[in-house]
This record gives structure tokens, C-alpha cells and sequence, in this order.
């Protein structure tokens, strides 16, 4: 079975993260024959994907999502540049005569429209929530968009339970099917000195917020709770982990800065490999409000490392309060300071969550249900299509 994969990012985020992984496993069966596209050849996923025997095309696209603020010059110009790569992606499948065509991400829709002109079966998988009240919208609006996926999709593919009640009221008449991404486990066996790379302390309970440093992710519940925590004299590092550019991490910074807490907040920008990290944290935390999945804190269950998240979107579906990990009120940083005072002054809670966090995760977020339930996905999109 020859599948295209399209990606709309180049990076090495949590939804590329998860599409590498995929295609990885894949690989080893010999039944599959894969292809993926990328926008860009920089950002390190074309790099990873090709050292897996993954063939790879760029072919430069872009969103069809936009920042609230939108600039209609620059948007109508995103869409002459899309209608090309519409026409190079039509010629790149007549070459590659796929079977199927995967979109990694809501998006983009430059690979649904190409598989819609040459009759091509197509899965679309949503990681993210695009509406209104989050960080990005459809930039030709919500009504026509979903109207639009309706039309092109064949199966959508969702990451959460929280995502899919999202897109069944939008789309009532797709076939969404709901599958938790694996985290694979051997990943994680190669410890680095990143605590000598970045001075990590261990003798003071460390931190961390792992991802892009954006309004949606929410750095700055965790920057307040911390001054919060260490104004009650208890003594803590916070470690923001994830691409930081843009007027939002400049106002992080700043607020850092007006609390006093330069000797305590750390920005490290992009890790490559943040389970590295991980492994050298007491406790991660995750603060956003509507998280389509939350690959963090799997990866930081399966470093036995406990983690604090906002009982918001698919978080809740991943941390079972008290028992794998805490729950805060959302956008609630005095909450999030007594729970992140209740491990620091709880050292076996944070052994006993680090402990069922991991059960948790190795028992529902192994790669080998997954992939087979992917496999069956696959043939009956194929069939469906026929």
C-alpha cells in the first residue's frame, strides 16, 4: 500500500513528533510503501525522516489558518502561492500514485484539495482546535471551512475524546474516529549531562514547561505560581522549555523581570531531545487550557516524572487526578502554586505519582494497539473509497 503523507510543518513539534513516529513504525512493515511532503527542508524533520529511509519531496504550502490578527494582503498572497502547490502536489501523486493521503494537521488543506481532484481517499488528522475563542482561525471563516472538510474528507482521525466532541458538533456528518497517539518507550534510554549543559540545581526541586512559547500553552499561570511559591519561601526553578519568539514570550520575559525572578526562570528555547530534559525534572507542568492531546506529559509519565496540569481540554483525559498526576483550575495560578507546594513538600507523592503515571502510560499508549488499529483504518478507507 503506497501512502502519502503530507505534513504542515517542518519542525519537530508534537504533531511531526507523532507523524515521525508513525511513519517509523510503518517502515517496518513491508506491506507499506511511504512518501512524505514537507513545506520546508529546515526545521530537523526532513533530516530525521530521511535517516529512517523515509522518502521525502518538498513542496513549499502554506496554513489556511491565521492569527487573529490577519493581514489580508499577506493571507490573499498565502493563497496564490497555495493554488501552485495544489497543482505540484497533483502532479507529484500522478507520479507517486498513492493509494491514500494523510494530511498531519487541520491546518493545512492544499493535500485534501489535490487528493479531491484526482479522486484520492484522504484521512485528515486533527491535533488542534481551530475556532474563534483558540490562538488561530480559519482565515476564509468557520462555516466555509468546515463545510469545505466535510466535502474533502474521507476519515478524520482525532487525538482526544475532548478534540472529538469538538469536531462532531462542527462536522455531524464525518466519520471521526478517536485514537490516543503512542509515545514510544525506546526513545528514552539515552541519558545526556543536560543538567551540566544548563546548570539544572538539584538541590532545589526543578520545574518545567515544555512546549512553544505561545498565549495558548499559558507559560505565564506556571511564572506566577512560581512567584507565588518562592514568595512562601519554599525554593523552586522554573524551566520553560519550547521555541520562544514573538511579542507573547517577550512579555513572559517581562513579567519575570517585574517579579524579580531572573535567578529563577529559565528560557531555554528549542531541546531536540526534551526526554533528556525531562529525566533531570521533579516536576512538569502543564498549563494549557485547551490541549488537543498533551504528548508532554506522557513523555514526562514515562520518565516517572509527576506532572500538574490545568483541568482544561484533553488534559483531564490523560492525568487522572490524585491518582497519575494533579489537576489545577485553569487559569488559576494560585491553585497551580498549592499543588506545585504539595509535591514540593511531598517527596513520596511525587514517587507515587511518578510511579502510576507511568503504569498509566505504558499500558495506554503503547505504539502496537495503535498501529494496528491505523492498519484497519487504512483498509477501510481504501474500501470505503471503492
Amino acid at each position: 500500500m503506497k501512502i502519502c503523507f503530507v505534513s504542515h510543518d517542518s519542525g519537530v513539534q508534537g504533531a511531526e513528533r507523532a507523524l515521525l513516529d508513525l511513519v517509523v513504525n510503518l517502515k517496518r512493515d513491508e506491506k507499506y510503501c511511504l512518501h512524505v511532503i514537507l513545506p520546508s527542508s529546515k526545521g530537523g524533520l526532513c533530516e530525521k525522516l530521511k535517516s529512517n529511509g523515509i522518502e521525502v519531496s518538498i513542496i513549499p504550502y502554506y496554513y489556511w489558518v491565521s492569527g487573529r490578527q490577519k493581514n489580508v494582503l499577506k493571507e490573499v498572497a498565502k493563497s496564490m502561492v497555495n493554488v501552485i502547490s495544489i497543482f505540484r502536489l497533483v502532479m507529484r501523486f500522478k507520479k507517486i500514485r498513492p493509494d491514500l493521503v494523510y494530511s498531519n494537521s487541520i491546518s493545512i488543506n492544499v493535500a485534501a484539495l489535490s487528493s479531491f481532484v484526482l479522486r484520492l481517499p484522504h484521512i485528515w488528522h486533527f491535533h488542534e482546535i481551530i475556532d474563534k475563542k483558540s490562538e488561530y482561525d480559519f482565515t476564509y471563516g468557520s462555516r466555509f471551512s468546515f463545510w469545505l472538510i466535510g466535502k474533502l474528507c474521507t476519515n478524520i482521525i482525532v487525538v482526544s475524546d475532548f478534540l472529538k466532541e469538538f469536531y462532531s458538533y462542527n462536522l455531524p456528518l464525518c466519520n471521526i474516529i478517536r485514537l490516543y497517539q503512542p509515545v514510544e518507550i525506546y526513545q528514552y534510554q539515552c541519558l545526556r549531562n543536560v543538567h551540566e549543559k544548563y546548570l539544572i540545581r538539584h538541590d532545589v526541586v526543578n520545574c518545567a514547561v515544555i512546549g512553544a512559547v505561545t498565549k495558548v500553552k499559558r507559560q505565564e499561570d506556571a511564572i506566577r505560581a512560581t512567584n507565588i511559591v518562592n514568595r512562601n519561601g519554599l525554593n523552586i526553578n522554573l524551566w520553560i522549555v519550547g521555541e520562544c519568539d514573538g511579542g507573547y514570550c517577550e512579555e513572559m520575559m517581562s513579567l519575570v523581570h517585574d517579579f524579580g525572578l531572573v535567578d529563577v526562570v529559565s528560557f531555554i528555547g528549542y531541546v531536540d531531545n526534551v526526554n533528556d530534559f525531562i529525566k533531570n525534572m521533579d516536576i512538569v507542568i502543564s498549563c494549557s487550557v485547551s490541549e488537543g492531546f498533551g504528548r508532554v506529559i506522557i513523555e514526562s509519565n514515562l520518565e516517572s516524572v509527576p506532572v500538574i496540569g490545568a483541568n482544561s481540554g484533553a488534559t483531564p483525559e490523560i492525568i487522572e487526578n490524585d491518582v497519575t498526576g494533579l489537576l489545577y483550575a485553569p487559569k488559576d495560578e494560585v491553585d497551580l502554586s498549592k499543588k506545585i507546594k504539595q509535591l514540593v513538600n511531598d517527596v513520596d507523592l511525587r514517587i507515587k505519582l511518578g510511579v502510576t503515571g507511568k503504569e498509566r502510560a505504558i499500558r495506554n499508549f503503547s505504539s502496537l494497539g495503535y498501529m494496528n488499529k491505523m492498519d484497519n483504518l487504512f483498509q477501510m478507507t481504501l474500501i470505503c473509497r471503492k
